[in-house]
């Protein structure tokens, strides 16, 4: 009888993987109950940005398959063996705790994770499939750059309403909020995850209890950006409150889009 085995092969080319499947699976043998054998393509991984992901491999019966992948498994193919039946598959990297269930939650009070994944859902009759994988970019971050020197300034907020990522990597609806990081003299950060509408509000504040309200999802949409892009750019947002004015430079586009603030 053949048996679904949780073991993974650093170097097992498919051919030979073959060869091994029919030798443990006679032609008597009910060959639905083999193993196919699933190879990761790494490829087009960039290691430079995906340093390690967590494996999940499921099914709507409760089956479930997971590996942490460190550096070396995206050197070459990697490779395991799973149920021959329509499955998920979900590699995840740069989130600190994934659920293959829940997907990503974003607590209350914290930003998104620099998070990559790639999701599929994948026909797996055969002996061997093979599967291309693809860690899209699924995070965004934004670079506030102030012109406050005459404000006294207190805090920077950033809110919206995701609050992360279902299992099939859809945005989830939920409250978001940030208090941004002044990660250097007048510059401000924050990681957002994919966005569904044009609901972020960014609330400047200072120490005199004046709050200042600005609809950067709004000025976000205008200036053409899409955050239904398979990789996410990032935004650097220039704010003038002297003179109300809002710039918008996109990661990798060569003009910048400049608004004025409409109290």
């Amino acid at each position: 009888m053949c048996l679904i085995m949780n073991k993974r092969y650093s170097i097992l080319p498919v051919m030979v993987a073959g060869i091994l499947l029919w030798a443990g699976c006679t032609v008597k043998e009910d060959r639905t109950m083999c193993p196919c054998i699933l190879v990761l393509d790494m490829s087009e991984v960039d290691t430079l940005q995906v340093k390690s992901a967590d494996l999940f491999v499921t099914d709507d019966d409760g089956f479930l398959y997971e590996e942490v992948l460190g550096p070396e498994d995206f050197r070459e193919d990697h490779v395991v063996e799973v149920p021959r039946k329509p499955l998920d598959l979900a590699i995840w990297s740069g989130a600190p705790e994934i659920d293959p269930k829940d997907g990503l939650v974003i607590p209350y009070g914290e930003e998104c994770p620099p998070v990559r994944f790639h999701l599929s859902k994948m026909e797996a009759g055969a002996e061997a499939v093979r599967e291309v994988v693809r860690m899209r970019k699924n995070h965004c971050i934004m670079t506030v750059q102030l012109n406050w020197t005459d404000i006294d300034l207190e805090d920077i907020v950033m809110t919206g309403n995701v609050n992360g990522y279902g299992p099939d990597g859809s945005p989830s609806e939920g409250d978001f909020l940030f208090r941004m990081d002044n990660v250097d003299e007048g510059d401000f950060r924050v990681v957002l995850p994919r966005q569904i509408d044009d609901s972020l509000i960014m609330e400047v504040s200072d120490r005199s209890g004046a709050v200042r309200r600005f609809s950067i999802g709004e000025y976000i949409a205008r200036s053409g950006y899409d955050w239904t892009e398979q990789d996410l750019k990032d935004i650097t947002v220039e704010l003038d409150i002297a003179f109300l004015q809002v710039t918008l430079v996109i990661q990798g586009w060569d003009t910048s889009h400049r608004f004025d603030i409409v109290i």
